[in-house]
């Protein structure tokens, strides 16, 4: 909860929910429950080699690893569980489903 607190909360709105934890689950590793510095470290370090001109201090460091890898990764596995339901439903609800999202954009 510690980690959701201090880095977290500004992308992620609520730590119980799905998106949340499921960021925090690829995050943490090796799935011992805790996230240890190593497991944030390798995120540091890929942000540092992948993205050094976007990083001036910690803040930023920070912002880049959610900006340019958890958050596209959790929209990647948001879009998944998507196509998945929509193979699994009829045309028509597809079709629904479709009409649904130019009328309702947000969900």
């Amino acid at each position: 909860r510690e980690f959701y607190d201090a880095y977290l909360q500004p992308y992620f709105g609520c730590f119980t929910c799905p998106r949340t934890r499921f960021v925090l689950d690829y995050i943490e590793m090796d799935q011992d429950g805790k996230l240890s510095w190593n497991e944030w470290r390798f995120w540091c370090l890929w942000a540092l080699r992948a993205h050094p001109e976007e990083i001036s201090n910690l803040d930023d460091l920070h912002s880049v690893v959610f900006r340019n890898a958890i958050i596209p990764l959790s929209l990647h596995e948001k879009t998944q569980e998507i196509q998945s339901e929509l193979r699994k439903s009829s045309f028509h609800d597809q079709d629904r489903f479709r009409v649904s999202m130019l009328i309702n954009p947000q969900k």
